[in-house]
């Protein structure tokens, strides 16, 4: 029963953090939330709801899987800046809305929604796993590395303003090229873009894997990079059930 604000640094280094009464719990962070320990935040108290608004950097930087930072049911949270999974797993067990933000994940960390995302815009990015049971996205989703493999676990739907950007040094997904793997159904339309690493130069009848999916439907409507001015070269996308 009370309302909480950070401008500053929160190190949830243990301990649960209860909320509820009446009318409720506010929190707000605009400044870092660093989630240290795997604990929850909860509406143990009952009456109203717990609602954590984050305008600043929502981050777990310790932990690790299975534990979590959890949190619970009854708990409304409201991404207006970054959620970053640096280590462990992050889970929203509760109502969880985006607007036009980021989702960041490092290698081997999740952020893991129980209920299915809109992602009207932003960012999606890193080598580590996003899960939900389905993705419907205005976004740009991009690895953001050479060497990154991010994973959607769950459906996909790309919509018309959404888009996919990988970066291609070579031919080798994580080494030295991005990919992006959804374990469910993709369905894509919008952007492709590619990003090529300063002195690369894509070799004839090479190829890239950048997509795969466990189906495919759909394609991209717009590509960004295909032409290479000056070399006489073009990229053409190919489609497969499973993958581009």
């Amino acid at each position: 029963n009370c309302t909480f604000i950070n401008n500053g640094t929160v190190t949830w280094a243990s301990g649960t953090i209860r909320g509820g009464g009446t009318p409720g719990t506010f929190i707000s962070n605009y400044g870092l939330w660093d989630a240290q320990s795997d604990q929850e935040l909860n509406s143990a108290y009952g009456g109203a709801s717990t609602f954590f608004n984050n305008f600043g950097t929502f981050r777990k930087s310790a932990g690790t899987k299975p534990n979590s930072t959890t949190i619970q049911g009854g708990v409304g949270f409201v991404n207006n800046g970054t959620v970053d999974a640096q280590n462990g797993l992050i889970q929203f067990s509760g109502s969880f809305a985006n607007s036009a933000s980021t989702l960041s994940v490092e290698n081997g960390a999740t952020i893991q929604i129980a209920q299915a995302v809109v992602l009207p815009g932003g960012l999606v990015t890193g080598s580590g796993t996003v899960q939900a049971p389905s993705i419907t996205s205005s976004a740009v989703v991009s690895p953001g590395a050479t060497n990154a493999v991010l994973n959607l676990a769950g459906n996909y739907t790309q919509l018309l303003g959404g888009s996919m950007q990988f970066d291609i040094g070579g031919n080798s997904p994580g080494v030295n090229q991005s990919q992006v793997n959804v374990t469910g159904a993709a369905n894509l339309n919008g952007l492709i873009a590619l990003r090529f690493s300063p002195g690369y130069v894509p070799a004839v009848n090479s190829s890239n894997l950048v997509l795969t999916a466990g189906s495919r439907s759909g394609q991209f409507a717009f590509q960004d990079h295909f032409f290479l001015l000056g070399q006489n070269k073009r990229i053409v996308p190919v489609y497969s059930p499973t993958n581009v």
